[in-house]
């Protein structure tokens, strides 16, 4: 809860954390919590939200799809990409949703994060998600991790383990790599 209120207290913001922390679990949360927003909208006559999902792959995609049970698609898809005439959605043609969140943002890099933003309206909530310690930009630029350490965000680190058992190895072994 703390970190769904963290989230939504800026225009961008961050969650992170390492796996089985909770990052599925609070997406799942902030989505049932649009969708609730949105049926009271609906009701009182009010213009409801939009939302998307997306993933820098189409396997992380999937996965969030999968997870969430909420439609998701590539960043490249989303903006609309084509090789002959680049991006769709850019700073002159703007997507129209009002949320948006990307998973996996880790891998994202300066480029394709640069190309994001410029078509996201300029009064819709983006909300970055992924683990700092986990998978690097395949691009230039530790994107995710700048932005979630400049000061100027929202950020929502979250650190008690829930998947797995607490002394499970592979979490051991994860959090140790994460500290060296």
């Amino acid at each position: 809860l703390l970190a769904a209120k963290t989230i939504l207290s800026k225009k961008v913001a961050f969650l992170t954390g390492g796996p089985g922390t909770g990052k599925t679990h609070t997406i799942k949360s902030l989505l049932n919590f649009f969708d609730a927003m949105n049926k009271k909208r609906k009701e009182s006559g009010d213009v409801t939200l939009s939302y998307t999902l997306c993933a820098p792959t189409g396997r992380a995609a999937k996965r969030m799809n999968e997870s969430t049970g909420r439609e998701s698609s590539t960043i490249h898809s989303l903006l609309g990409f084509s090789p002959e005439g680049g991006f769709t959605f850019n700073s002159q043609d703007k997507m129209s949703y009002d949320i948006l969140i990307v998973d996996e943002s880790s891998m994202i890099d300066i480029w394709i994060t640069a190309s994001l933003l410029r078509a996201v309206k300029d009064d819709a909530i983006v909300i970055f998600v992924g683990d700092a310690d986990q998978l690097k930009s395949v691009g230039p630029g530790k994107v995710f991790q700048d932005l979630m350490s400049c000061g100027l965000f929202a950020v929502a680190r979250l650190q008690e383990i829930h998947r797995q058992a607490r002394n499970s190895q592979i979490i051991l072994a994860a959090q140790e790599e994460a500290r060296q």
